[in-house]
């Protein structure tokens, strides 16, 4: 071997070590940096020389694969348990004092004092302010699943914007691989940022990912609709009217039949509390409501046809008025509200002129006692429609809550296999050190070597 190729092959593997040494740098100082790959060199003999083919990040597609796909169901589970915890908190169990079973049963319990002294005006007066409790009880909850779901709305832009931040910004990294590659350390760099890009993402919505060869990525939803191709970049859009989002023309949201969208994801999460949670609440709400007009009306003989008795809407006689939006309006009619100037009495005397009573006839209240317990054909009491709506309602969150434990149980295996692989392991690293330094000092002491021959070759001449 000549003194120049000695000098060539030393001179390579000093160039090596210091690559390997800042590689080991790098890992070491971020090894607690989420996302973070661990890097080293990937080294290869040419003419004698050694050099370094390109940089090595420790990832595995597969365990990327499922733990983003984890993460895509635990936000929607969390996203679904989140947004129906203030709800239900206020709900309460059907036992439960806050619960409207359990202000249907004070207004039974009521009625039932009442019945056994039904000129008692403080009976009368008791009965009207448990009333009162019951309709407040279901207003405040309307207006809570009405915040909720303005609080949705809002929640469903927030990520849209986020997400399509996101999105664009993996195109922008797209276009920088394409120009300089993933083989050296400023590739491996940018697929790092790429990866905590779609892990993102994937909190998001459940997603495709296919790579090129120079590391660009294209991103699909999980049905195939496209997000990012190379640098070219789908813009998601929310319309708040038709409840729609949109990739660029494409229709993906999640619930419709035959679109190409997603299922997963916090996005996902607020959809089906927007589409399917909060609907059903309302609708239950709504519908007890009417239930709870209707009875009570149709136990007072004195009422003409359309009248109503102890509760009513608050809004009736308004034209084109449905049954939406009637939890919010309940209220306890204000002629028999004391506070409002109302007589309490008209409980035992009736609400209307259509049937003559006998004082201190008992008729009404009874009646509005059967109407409580009363069973239509195939149907339930109005006692067992409270019960089944609060624990029905419950019983929301605590499924999405169940699938939250789920998903945390199922991928904890899987997030820590995947960072157990590309994380950093210092004292590893420290002992890769110590090879890079020992094979640094080879190197070194060949040059020193090298230079005291020459030193002693010029000497000689």
């Amino acid at each position: 071997m000549g003194i120049s190729s000695a000098f060539n092959i030393a001179t390579a593997g000093l160039r090596t070590t210091a690559l390997q040494s800042d590689l080991v740098a790098r890992n070491i100082s971020n090894a607690s940096t989420e996302g973070y790959t661990r890097k080293s060199a990937d080294l290869v003999t040419r003419h004698g020389t050694v050099a370094v083919a390109g940089i090595s990040r420790e990832v595995n597609s597969l365990l990327d694969r499922l733990d983003r796909g984890n993460r895509s169901e635990l936000a929607r589970s969390q996203t679904l348990a989140e947004g129906l915890k203030s709800y239900t908190d206020l709900l309460g169990q059907p036992d439960d004092a806050t619960s409207p079973s359990a202000g249907l049963n004070e207004v039974y319990n009521a009625l039932i004092t009442l019945s056994g002294s039904p000129n008692n005006q403080a009976a009368q007066q008791g009965t009207v302010e448990m009333a009162k409790g019951l309709a407040r009880q279901i207003n405040d909850l309307a207006q809570v699943a009405n915040a909720l779901s303005s609080e949705v709305d809002l929640n469903i832009r927030y990520d849209v914007s986020d997400l399509n931040d996101r999105l664009t910004r993996i195109g922008q990294i797209n276009m920088r691989l394409m120009q300089t590659g993933s083989g050296g350390v400023e590739g491996a760099e940018l697929l790092d940022e790429m990866g905590r890009l779609l892990d993102q993402v994937s909190g998001y919505m459940d997603i495709q990912i296919t790579s090129s060869p120079d590391g660009a990525v294209s991103v699909y939803t999980a049905g195939g609709t496209e997000l990012v191709q190379g640098r070219r970049v789908s813009t998601l859009s929310y319309e708040p009217g038709t409840g729609s989002l949109r990739a660029g023309d494409t229709d993906i949201t999640p619930g419709r039949n035959g679109n190409r969208g997603f299922s997963s994801g916090s996005l996902a999460g607020l959809m089906e509390l927007r589409d399917t949670a909060i609907p059903k609440i309302r609708g239950e709400l709504d519908g007890f409501a009417a239930d709870l007009i209707a009875r009570f009306s149709a136990a007072d003989p004195t009422l003409a046809p359309g009248a109503h008795g102890l509760f009513t809407d608050s809004a009736l006689g308004t034209p084109g008025l449905d049954s939406s939006g009637l939890a919010a309006r309940l209220m306890v009619n204000r002629a028999a509200d004391p506070a409002l100037g109302g007589n309490a009495g008209l409980l035992v005397s009736g609400f209307g002129t259509a049937t003559t009573l006998e004082p201190g006839s008992s008729t009404i209240v009874n009646a509005l006692i059967s109407s409580i317990d009363q069973r239509p054909a195939g149907g339930q009491s109005l006692a067992e429609r409270a019960a089944n709506m609060v624990a029905g309602q419950q019983q929301m969150r605590v499924s999405a809550e169940r699938a939250v434990q789920s998903a945390e149980l199922s991928g904890a295996t899987i997030s820590a296999s995947r960072q157990n692989l590309q994380g950093v392991n210092v004292d590893d690293e420290l002992q890769v050190l110590m090879v890079i330094e020992q094979s640094y000092a080879a190197n070194a002491k060949v040059l020193s070597t090298l230079q005291q021959m020459l030193d002693s070759l010029m000497d000689a001449v």
